[in-house]
């Protein structure tokens, strides 16, 4: 049994012991009270860290609203260089690979859009981000690899429904519901 298996397994134990139900709302206060010290701090990024992470996040999302991709860029990757190694096991390192693809691909530098998305399918929760299945497809259809976007494009289709494609060129939503690129 892996860490993250074991953690669970103690989650799990727990709330039914104390029959709690976890929610978004109390997902953290119930790890803090059933986890060790060290499981807890696996799973949770110290507050001074977490504050500074959103920092550079805010800073980066004042930017791109500004639609002045490349400084936004240069903030997610701040931020991304201070969350602390295994990287792929925390939510923050998708949340800043996503959102500098995002960039890139308003930039239209679809190769580095591409690059991004990749790595984030290798953090935990990559592979089920509807949001990075969307804009990968999205990104493979610009790059020529319509087979592959359609794969990619359905799947970004079955987690998120119509409306993920809402605001998008309609040719994304098209290709998602064929059968063929």
């Amino acid at each position: 049994m892996d860490r993250v298996d074991h953690i669970c397994q103690q989650l799990r134990t727990y709330c039914a012991q104390n029959q709690i139900e976890i929610t978004d709302e109390n997902f953290q206060a119930v790890c803090k009270q059933a986890l060790s010290q060290e499981d807890y701090e696996h799973c949770f990024l110290p507050d001074a860290l977490s504050d500074q992470l959103d920092e550079w996040a805010l800073r980066g999302e004042a930017w791109f609203d500004q639609e002045k991709y490349r400084a936004a860029i240069e903030c997610y990757e701040r931020g991304m260089a201070l969350v602390p190694e295994p990287r792929n096991r925390l939510e923050a390192t998708l949340w800043f690979l996503a959102a500098i693809a995002d960039a890139y691909w308003c930039l239209r530098e679809y190769p580095q859009a591409l690059r991004c998305l990749e790595q984030s399918l290798e953090v935990v929760g990559g592979k089920t981000e509807r949001f990075v299945q969307l804009r990968r497809g999205q990104v493979l259809f610009e790059l020529g690899r319509g087979e592959e976007a359609g794969q990619v494009l359905r799947r970004a289709l079955a987690l998120g429904g119509a409306e993920l494609f809402e605001g998008e060129h309609p040719k994304y939503l098209a290709l998602a519901k064929s059968n063929h690129p």
